[in-house]
Parts: structure tokens; C-alpha cells; sequence
């Protein structure tokens, strides 16, 4: 994101930057992505967000997430809110605008320092307590 720029491509740097926001503008991103940088606190451009998905892997399937880059720190991270989604319908909602997340958003390190897995804890997997990968058998 830090990009040092010749002074004469400056002026092209900025058209670049207003065309790319004004596109994103016309995406009619939902007001709960207009965030501020968790590391900064600067409200982030339209244009920072990079991603708005939903998570499908074994330990975060149902999470809504948004990867995001700051111009201002040159941070870039991904924000989780746990537990959002039971279905792809409710990814629409949010996206719609007709609903919000309503947890606490995480960044991505902080989400796997807590070891948090969704599918033993959301999606009726209690009663597995240990999952082993073995390596397979010679000939098999």
C-alpha cells in the first residue's frame, strides 16, 4: 500500500485512487463496512476494503469476514465476526444492508489465539474432542 510514486505519475496515483473509490461507491458496500483500521483508528476508504466473504474451512465455517488494507499505516488484516451466518441467506441480508453483524469483530491473529472452531462449537460437533490425522499406510 505504501507505494513511493514518481511526482509526475503523482497526478495519475490520484485519478487511479478517486476512479477506484467512485467504483466501489457504485458496489453500495452496506454502512457496517465502513470501518475505522483497528490499529490506527483512521475511518478507512470505501476503496480499503478488499474482500467481504464468509469462511467455509473446518474452524471458521459461518464467519462473516472483511479483509481490509489502511492507507494511513499501511496495515493490512482480516476482521471475523464469529457465529454470524447459519446460512448463505444471511450473507445476503448483511450484504443487502437489511442487518448487521452484531458480535464483536476479531482481527485474524486474535481469532486464532482464542483457538476458537466453530464447527465443534456451533455446528453440533461437541462431542468430538480430538481429531487425528494419521499418515497413510504404505501401500494404501
Amino acid at each position: 500500500m505504501n507505494v513511493v510514486w514518481d511526482e509526475q505519475f503523482m497526478s495519475e496515483y490520484e485519478e487511479v485512487k478517486e476512479l477506484h473509490e467512485d467504483a466501489v461507491t457504485r458496489m453500495h458496500l452496506p454502512e457496517w463496512t465502513l470501518i475505522k483500521c483497528p490499529y490506527c483508528g483512521e475511518k478507512l476508504e470505501k476503496r480499503s476494503i478488499r474482500t467481504i466473504g464468509i469462511k467455509f474451512n473446518t474452524r471458521n465455517i459461518g464467519d462473516l469476514v472483511v479483509e481490509f488494507a489502511c492507507e494511513k499505516c499501511s496495515r493490512m488484516d482480516v476482521l471475523y465476526y464469529r457465529d454470524e451466518l447459519s446460512s448463505i441467506w444471511d450473507f445476503c441480508l448483511l450484504l443487502q444492508g437489511k442487518r448487521k453483524p452484531e458480535g464483536k469483530a476479531l482481527l485474524e491473529h486474535d481469532m486464532y489465539k482464542e483457538n476458537y472452531n466453530n464447527l465443534l462449537e456451533l455446528w453440533g460437533g461437541k462431542e468430538i474432542t480430538k481429531v487425528s490425522f494419521s499418515k497413510p499406510s504404505e501401500g494404501a
